[in-house]
């Protein structure tokens, strides 16, 4: 057991087939005061309510929207909404972009540069892929961090390392528009296509009453590898839990998501 940033937490590595699961069933049955098991696999969860009799069971998600989620109910499910629609509620409009020595040869036989117009449609897709970022990060603002860099509109550097000029001008112009974009989703009647990840994300950067609160004397995580940032950091703010985390970095199925980095 380790005390990090005032937290009583106990890690537990462990292989494929080695018990993880029932490790934490025999923990419910030696910790006193009241359990939470949670994992990001709703099949998991779905497979330990029968398993675990004192600890109550729930996803992180299910958690996150029994807090702060259901008041957002009704934005989840909604129709498809095309790039081009996102583009007209933030305002994108095209940006274009100078390739430097990447158009035609001039009279001289020298490379001239050539310019690359980047649509609202693409980048609105940007935007919307850098909230998806934002959200699975533990991080609590916006940066360019969170916007992809995009191949083929910066030349290598002389050194051969990836140029960035371009995407440092493409990031600079979207950044504004995710923030609109964020602020649109933290509204209960927002306009812009809402995700389960959104409310999780609304719920771990809550402060003071609003603050991430799971009421369990101690906090079963499986599966920990799986766990994405945001959550992870829900877990850091449970000072009043003891924290189990169990997990087994060679089975990490959802590094997609951002999971695993801290665990």
């Amino acid at each position: 057991v380790a005390a990090e940033q005032g937290l009583r937490v106990l890690v537990i590595g462990a292989g494929a087939g080695t018990g993880k699961t029932a490790t934490l069933k025999m923990l419910e049955q030696v910790l006193p005061g009241r359990g939470q098991y949670t994992a990001f696999n709703a099949s998991l969860c779905a497979e330990s309510k029968v398993k675990f009799q004192r600890a109550a069971v729930n996803t992180t998600h299910s958690l996150a929207f029994r807090a702060v989620g259901k008041l957002y109910q009704h934005r989840l499910g909604g129709e498809r909404m095309r790039s081009s629609q996102v583009a007209r509620i933030l305002g994108i409009e095209p940006l274009t972009v100078t390739l430097a020595g990447q158009g035609p040869p001039d009279a001289d036989d020298k490379p001239t540069d050539k310019l690359k117009v980047l649509q609202a449609e693409f980048l609105a897709g940007q935007v919307l892929t850098a909230i998806r970022q934002f959200c699975q990060s533990a991080d609590r603002d916006i940066g360019a961090e969170h916007i992809t860099y995009i191949a083929g509109i910066d030349a290598p550097s002389a050194d051969g390392k990836r140029g960035s000029e371009n995407n440092r001008i493409v990031h600079n112009y979207l950044l504004p528009f995710a923030w609109k974009a964020w602020e649109d989703l933290r509204q209960v009647n927002g306009q812009l296509p809402f995700a389960h990840d959104v409310y999780v994300k609304i719920w771990q950067l809550g402060e003071g009453n609003d603050r991430p609160i799971i009421a369990a004397d101690y906090i079963l995580l499986d599966e920990a590898q799986d766990t994405a940032p945001v959550f992870l950091d829900v877990l850091k703010q449970q000072t009043h839990a003891l924290l189990v985390l169990v997990g087994d970095d060679n089975q990490q199925i959802y590094e997609w998501r951002g999971a695993g980095s801290e665990v």
